[in-house]
């Protein structure tokens, strides 16, 4: 196969309709669809409904976490010579992924690095380099991904993307957003509330995952201390805007004391305990 494409979709207890609706917008420019079903107990994803033969489903009955199943997913592609990884999350959908493909392996001058999908703004240049992508649209070459030597599988969930990009600028492998098409993610249980005059969505983030997001994210910050522009934006975004929503959550008293605690135990953290 030539430019040929594994796409892995890590599930957990996946909305079969939107899991559908995601693997449509991309389906035909693929070459095979890996699930990852993090899912306690058996799989109870039927490829039969999904409208492709292109599908296989694997799992280990137990939520073993995104990083592990994205490792897997790398091993794979290594294993059955596929020459780029496409990470997806089950509730994302494609707007124009024929414009993505054809922007990235399949045109000849496409920069090197890590490829995303762009915000679905207008921009002057198709190639925007960043410091910073979420995982789920991500393309990236299996030859990058065993310089990166995969994902760190301490991330379980929260922060895998950070310090993923983190580590790819430590590598001096760049990231590039492509503007010729876009992405819409489902995050959290969003929804809209006002103060005043001004406008905006909580995403009603459960305690724990608060806990780990805190966390996670300052320990990859202390990791990488030469990410100071992405720190800042972690900070402006998460510890004034997101603090501030977190009234008009319910639960504020212990999301407020979970985001404490991650904090102080990010902190705190040693180290030379994390891969």
């Amino acid at each position: 196969m030539i430019n040929n494409i594994l796409v892995v979709i890590v599930a957990y207890y996946p909305d079969m309709d939107l899991l559908r609706r995601n693997i449509d917008t991309y389906q035909d420019d693929v070459d095979r669809i890996l699930i990852w079903d993090n899912t306690p107990g058996d799989s109870h994803i039927k490829t039969d409904s999904l409208n492709t033969n292109k599908i296989i489903v694997k799992g280990e009955g137990s939520n073993k976490g995104i990083s592990y199943a994205l490792n897997y997913a790398w091993k794979y592609a290594k294993k059955n010579g596929f020459r780029y990884l496409m990470t997806m999350d089950q509730d994302t959908l494609w707007h124009n992924f024929h414009n993505f493909k054809d922007d990235t392996i399949m045109k000849e001058r496409a920069p090197i690095g890590i490829w995303a999908p762009g915000h679905g703004e207008k921009s002057v240049d198709i190639y925007e380099k960043v410091d910073f992508v979420i995982t789920s649209g991500m393309m990236i070459p299996i030859n990058i991904l065993d310089q990166l030597k995969g994902w760190n599988e301490y991330f379980k969930v929260d922060g895998v993307d950070n310090d993923f990009c983190c580590h790819a600028s430590y590598m001096n492998i760049p990231i590039y957003l492509v503007n010729s098409c876009h992405i819409t993610q489902r995050c959290g249980t969003p929804e809209i509330k006002s103060f005043g005059r001004m406008t905006f969505v909580v995403h009603n983030y459960p305690p724990n995952r608060l806990y780990e997001i805190y966390k996670n994210h300052i320990i990859t910050f202390r990791k990488y201390r030469n990410m100071k522009r992405l720190r800042k934006s972690w900070m402006r975004e998460w510890c004034y805007y997101r603090l501030f929503y977190l009234l008009f959550e319910k639960n504020t008293l212990r999301k407020v004391w979970a985001v404490l605690r991650g904090i102080i135990v990010g902190y705190t953290y040693k180290l030379n305990e994390i891969n």
